[in-house]
C-alpha cells in the first residue's frame, strides 16, 4: 500500500476556513493537524507568505505548522521556469 501525501494551495486553505471556521467545525481542522503532524500535508512556502499577509485565524493556524511549508527544490524551479520563460519570450 502506498502512503498518500497531499499538497495544498492558498485558495484551498482559505476556502476551507471560510466554509468550515476553526472555532465552529473542529473536526476538519483536527484532521488537517493530524496530516501535518504525520508528514502527509505540505504546501509551498509561498502559501505561508500569502496567508500571513492577513492577521486572522488562518494565519495563526499556519504559523503553528511551520513544517508544512516547504521550499521548492532546484528541479521544481527549473520545471516551472521553462514554460514561464517560453511565455515571456513569445510576448
Amino acid at each position: 500500500m502506498t502512503s498518500r501525501i497531499y499538497i495544498i494551495d492558498t485558495s484551498s486553505l482559505i476556502e476551507l476556513n471560510k466554509h468550515n471556521p476553526m472555532d465552529v467545525y473542529k473536526t476538519p481542522w483536527q484532521k488537517m493537524d493530524s496530516l501535518v503532524k504525520n508528514g502527509k500535508l505540505f504546501a509551498p512556502r509561498e502559501v505561508l507568505d500569502e496567508i500571513i499577509r492577513f492577521d486572522d485565524t488562518l494565519a495563526g493556524w499556519a504559523k503553528k505548522h511551520p513544517s508544512m511549508f516547504i521550499d521548492p527544490t532546484k528541479e521544481q524551479i527549473e520545471i516551472v521556469r521553462e514554460p514561464v520563460h517560453e511565455l515571456t519570450q513569445s510576448s
